[in-house]
């Protein structure tokens, strides 16, 4: 246990955004899978309502993913930003190795909140807590990607993506897309990071030692 719980520590603390990336991978496709499985049954969710969905683009899948995704994005940004800022940045995720993709199931939390909802600011709190369920789930698969050798960052395009990547991949209308998490072999290290003092950011009530 104590290997386990220093080895989680070493890994969450190593997790970073990393974007430059290549398309390579230290470890098999069905290693990547299974992480993602994992995470689908084992992350927490809001009553157990299991409504976080993926989906795995590789080689040329992943690709496919963001041939569309540039083609709906770069009109929008407008010559100079594109030129500037995104054709870079946009290619290299398309330059990377995978994509997981994340979504909830819309109005997945409908029982729970019929049977918790007693008030209009419960319905929506409940709501939020998909998110909640979500991110669990990024952070599980982002950082078990990181501790075999992936380097990974965390892109939001949606929503305006939602329709032609549910098109073109077959997704289930009731699948909302959420994130997409890019990674790949890293071919330079993570930013520089100034983290604030967690003195800064906690308060303690009650420690003894």
């Amino acid at each position: 246990m104590a290997s386990y719980a220093q080895s989680f520590r070493e890994a969450a603390k190593a997790r970073r955004s990393i974007y430059k990336l290549e398309a390579k991978s230290p470890i098999p496709d069905s290693d990547i899978v299974e992480i993602v499985q994992e995470a689908l049954l084992y992350c927490p969710s809001t009553f157990n309502s299991q409504t976080t969905r993926a989906a795995v683009m590789l080689g040329e899948e992943h690709v496919k993913l963001w041939d569309i995704i540039i083609g709906i994005v770069r009109p929008s940004m407008g010559a100079d930003v594109w030129n500037g800022f995104g054709k870079a940045r946009f290619e290299g995720f398309r330059g990377a190795y995978g994509t997981v993709l994340f979504f909830e199931v819309k109005g997945g939390v409908e029982k729970v909140i019929r049977s918790y909802g007693k008030t209009e600011a419960d319905k929506v709190k409940i709501q939020t807590w998909q998110d909640v369920t979500n991110g669990m789930h990024q952070y599980y698969i982002w950082t078990q990607l990181s501790n075999k050798g992936l380097g990974c960052n965390l892109q939001h395009c949606n929503p305006h993506i939602d329709d032609a990547v549910a098109k073109a991949f077959d997704i289930p209308a009731e699948w909302e897309l959420k994130a997409q998490l890019v990674f790949g072999t890293p071919t330079g290290p993570p930013k520089d990071k100034e983290m604030i003092p967690p003195a800064e950011r906690m308060k303690i009530f009650g420690a003894r030692n």
